[in-house]
């Protein structure tokens, strides 16, 4: 082979090896792409932040939509080979109608118009909670603290039947423990409660202060008449 062709032969193979055997994600075969650029970008990524919000289609079922903020412009968020990039604000919004009950995993990537161009940095796993519908129920209205009213209930209600049934036991408990007061009420409330509730205890109570309180009133009336009697006789 002649030197000519033995030096074609090198180029090609040193043209497969670096272009088609290294994967194109790996920043370390990017001349331009340092390792301390990829770190750089890698920790603007960890400042992302993500919260979720809850809203009901035309059917009034329930599904979330998806907010991250803190996003460096730098990064862009790929889902199913969509690329969702940050706005002025840095964040990006989806309104993807994301199920409740899942978790769901999003991958940012770098911007291409950045060194490090798609390469993957960072994932954020969401857990969305479950809406339970019958924290809309009427009966909620009057025990909110019942945990099958909560809006996140995580158990399963199977059916109208189980969660009535659940309700009066329930309501059974509350009269065990020896008070009608209702869920959500404040302290003043529950304070008035137990005083008229147990008012052959507390009656009698209050009676004992107010004519302890009116003795010492008058007692002290009493004590400054004869101090200012003295006074004078001097």
């Amino acid at each position: 082979m002649s030197k000519k062709n033995t030096l074609l032969f090198i180029v090609f193979n040193l043209f497969v090896f670096f272009f088609v055997l290294i994967p194109k994600d790996v920043y370390a075969i990017d001349p331009i792409c340092s390792k301390k650029k990829f770190n750089t970008i890698r920790q603007e990524a960890s400042t992302i932040k993500v919260k979720y919000d809850l809203v009901f289609d035309k059917n009034h079922r329930a599904f979330f939509n998806v907010t991250f903020t803190n996003v460096s412009q730098n990064l862009y968020l790929k889902i199913n080979d969509n690329m969702f990039e940050p706005d002025e604000n840095n964040a990006i919004k989806l309104t993807y109608m994301f199920e409740g009950g899942k978790k769901y995993t999003f991958d940012f990537y770098v911007a291409q118009k950045v060194t490090c161009a798609d390469n993957y940095v960072t994932s954020r796993d969401v857990n969305m909670p479950k809406y339970n519908y019958y924290s809309e129920r009427d009966e909620c209205l009057e025990y909110e603290e019942f945990p099958l009213c909560n809006t996140w209930y995580k158990g399963t209600i199977s059916s109208d039947e189980e969660f009535l049934a659940k309700l009066e036991q329930y309501k059974e408990s509350l009269k065990n423990k020896g008070t009608t007061e209702k869920p959500g009420r404040n302290i003043f409330e529950r304070m008035q409660d137990f005083y008229t509730d147990n008012i052959g205890i507390t009656g009698p109570i209050t009676a004992i202060i107010v004519i302890a309180i009116a003795i010492i009133v008058v007692r002290k009336i009493i004590l400054r008449r004869k101090r200012v009697r003295i006074k004078f006789d001097e």
